[in-house]
């Protein structure tokens, strides 16, 4: 695996049903082979440094695949929904998310 400056990492937060990620571009890679990526500094095997003692931070960073870069849209799509106001909502509006809803179940 080699890690090149521009490169996407992925950083997966939580500890369970409520994981989320963040992806962030590689800035920075120093000659002793530290990655700077986000707010993050790395080891070459793409753990975080200093970032023992919390536990639902993340301790490594992971290579963006199709899989994760679909989580994080659903994450923003997820993050819309529910800063949605119902009530502000037309009533052919609600009714369109009632058949979308009646769809799934």
């Amino acid at each position: 695996m080699t890690i090149k400056v521009g490169d996407e990492l992925a950083f997966k937060y939580g500890s369970g049903k409520g994981d989320y990620y963040n992806i962030y571009e590689v800035e920075k890679i120093t000659p002793s082979g530290r990655i700077k990526c986000g707010h993050y500094t790395l080891d070459p095997d793409l753990r975080i440094r200093g970032n023992d003692r919390f536990y639902s931070a993340p301790h490594r960073a992971e290579l963006v695949t199709q899989e994760i870069r679909d989580a994080v849209r659903r994450q923003h799509l997820m993050q819309k929904v529910s800063l949605m106001k119902p009530e502000n909502l037309t009533t052919s509006q609600l009714e369109r998310i009632v058949a979308i809803l009646q769809e799934e179940a």
